[in-house]
């Protein structure tokens, strides 16, 4: 049996939507150095997948998240993660517009599916 892969070049992100992006790229270019990097995402799982594999993960993905209903999201809160005394990141906080009908945090709901898709792939640190 060959043992999955996972790669720390690679990261299965929610990235927002073009049309919304022009403010959250504001701050970014006031605050943010890595800006030309990468665009504004919050990571659901890193590391993921070598690139090679992307097409057989998108299978897996749509299979394992066809329950789960789309949902409306907010970034109206920042937040930050500290890195030892010198840095930090700030983010703004994705929440959802509403919980789903039993209540659940639909975020949650995204994470938990994604990582029984790809359980060799749950490193992260999991929202608090």
């Amino acid at each position: 049996m060959v043992k999955p892969k996972k790669v720390h070049t690679t990261a299965l992100c929610w990235v927002p939507a073009v049309e919304s992006q022009p403010p959250i790229q504001a701050l970014r270019l006031a605050h943010d150095r890595q800006i030309d990097r990468w665009p504004p995402h919050v990571n659901v799982l890193y590391p993921f997948v070598p690139e090679a594999e992307f097409e057989a993960a998108a299978g897996r993905l749509e299979a394992a998240l066809r329950p789960l209903p789309a949902f409306g999201v907010t970034l109206s809160r920042l937040d930050r993660f500290v890195h030892g005394r010198r840095g930090l990141t700030a983010w703004l906080a994705p929440e959802p517009d509403h919980a789903s009908s039993d209540g659940d945090d639909p975020w949650r709901a995204l994470q938990a599916l994604c990582q029984q898709a790809f359980p060799h792939c749950a490193d992260q640190t999991s929202r608090g």
